[in-house]
């Protein structure tokens, strides 16, 4: 028997369908009948407060192929909310990963310029996404190599470094306070526009040596010396709070 939420008159959210869960919250597929061909979309249903935070980032970096589409945001009552995503059917990086072993090194570039050219995006419409990992990454089913960034409910808003402080010394003042802030925080550093290259570096690693482990942490293949002005991340209880030069 179909358990199917109706939402407004345009979305059916299929309650016995999950496609994945996450911090902020549940994502159920749902169909959009407001088109003439009727479509599958996907439903993420968590706080009000939390997705309408998350909306207002996915509207502030929509208009990129590798970034994944806000169709609209629905509050019920309660105090939950559903926002209505573009599907990828071609399930996480991650799964890629894992399922499939290492990647060629012109696959793993692939997805990492991908990857990279998302994170430009958002840095040049003032957000930045705070959760770069493979698991944040989908896969789109037509195209196996097309990829769409996910999930910006840590994502906000960038503030000016201060006049005359040096990275090093921003990362360790802010990166407690504001790299892993609630959802309700809605600025940040400059240096997680660093962070975000040291993230994306470390997906190309996990991508092209398959090293596993939701979330990061286990080991890496050996990599070459890094070049001048590369980031090293810094982390505490597994957490990336910064980067600094190496």
């Amino acid at each position: 028997m179909c358990s199917a939420e109706l939402i407004g008159e345009r979305f059916e959210v299929r309650l016995d369908r999950t496609l994945g869960t996450g911090g902020f919250g549940t994502v159920f597929f749902a169909l959009d009948r407001s088109a003439s061909q009727t479509l599958g979309v996907a439903a993420k249903r968590g706080s009000a407060a939390e997705l309408r935070a998350e909306a207002r980032m996915l509207e502030q970096v929509a208009g990129h192929p590798s970034v994944i589409g806000l169709i609209a945001f629905e509050e019920v009552p309660g105090g939950t909310a559903f926002l209505f995503l573009e599907i990828c059917s071609g399930g996480e990086l991650f799964e890629r990963v894992t399922d499939g072993g290492p990647m060629q090194e012109r696959v793993a570039r692939s997805f990492a310029e991908s990857i990279a050219e998302a994170l430009r995006h958002c840095l040049s419409r003032g957000v930045v996404h705070r959760d770069v990992k493979l698991e944040n990454v989908m896969i789109v089913g037509e195209d196996h190599r097309s990829i769409k960034l996910i999930d910006f409910g840590f994502a906000c808003e960038v503030e000016p470094q201060s006049s005359g402080e040096s990275s090093d010394d921003l990362v360790y003042r802010t990166a407690s306070a504001e790299l892993r802030r609630p959802p309700s925080a809605t600025t940040a550093s400059p240096v997680e526009a660093a962070v975000e290259a040291a993230e994306d570096e470390e997906v190309l690693y996990r991508t092209a040596s398959a090293e596993g482990g939701r979330g990061g942490g286990g080991g890496r293949l050996a990599a070459p010396a890094p070049p001048d002005g590369a980031l090293r991340l810094v982390r505490q209880n597994g957490v990336v709070l910064g980067a600094a030069a190496l």
